[in-house]
């Protein structure tokens, strides 16, 4: 029997995005450590705090916690790497948008902070995803990595699209996934190695047919998520 509280979309959302307690991170800690990293990218990190430096000198917005020192700069490096010799202006440019969107959504990134509802998304569209969405975070791997779980067969992108617009849609999506990269900043801060978020989807009992709106949903959030 489900919990009568669950039901409640702001009690539901806030559940959702809520983390068990990360104290019991352990095991075999094979990654490279955040201090060698720093060392071995110095150059690249330097070169990309450089680039953004009148960026960077605006500050983070009010109720950000993630610090943009060098640890922020160096996931930047390693995503984009440059060309040998070359300067790393792909990662300046992502690193651009994700500032500029970062001020732009303030109040989204302190409601991910404070593991409360999205601003701004009414009773009716959190009870869509209760309904449509079966979506959720699920403890941790052995290295503290963060593992999101969403069942494809048990969700109704179809119906949700009925009632939600796609940019809504994308805008939770992209809420869930700044939960996860704050959790993994802080996460691997503490533990001095780089911590993921594992994503899994279960196709359990899914259907081969895909909705063009969830589709295009998707696609903003996975172009949003590429800075």
């Amino acid at each position: 029997q489900r919990d009568p509280d669950a039901l409640r979309p702001v009690a539901w959302a806030a559940r959702l995005v809520e983390m068990p307690a990360a104290s019991h991170a352990h095991g075999p800690q094979h990654r490279p450590k955040i201090e060698a990293l720093l060392r071995q990218y110095a150059q690249a990190i330097s070169q990309l705090a450089a680039l953004l430096a009148n960026d960077l000198a605006q500050g983070r917005p009010e109720g950000d916690p993630l610090a943009h020192d060098d640890i922020w700069l160096l996931r930047y490096v390693l995503s984009f790497p440059p060309k040998r010799g070359a300067q790393p202006t792909a990662a300046a440019e992502a690193a651009r948008k994700s500032l500029a969107w970062r001020r732009e959504h303030a109040d989204f990134v302190r409601a991910a902070a404070a593991r409360k509802p999205p601003p701004g998304m009414d009773a009716r569209t959190l009870a869509a995803f209760q309904a449509h969405i079966a979506f959720g975070y699920h403890k941790f791997s052995k290295q503290g990595d963060l593992v999101a779980v969403l069942r494809v067969g048990c969700s109704d992108p179809v119906e949700l699209m009925n009632i939600i617009d796609p940019e809504v849609v994308s805008m939770f999506l992209s809420f869930f996934g700044e939960v996860g990269f704050q959790y993994a900043d802080a996460m691997s801060r503490r533990l001095g190695y780089l911590v993921k978020v594992i994503a899994i989807q279960d196709l359990t009992g899914a259907s081969a047919m895909r909705d063009r709106r969830f589709m295009t949903a998707l696609s903003i959030t996975a172009k949003r998520h590429e800075w």
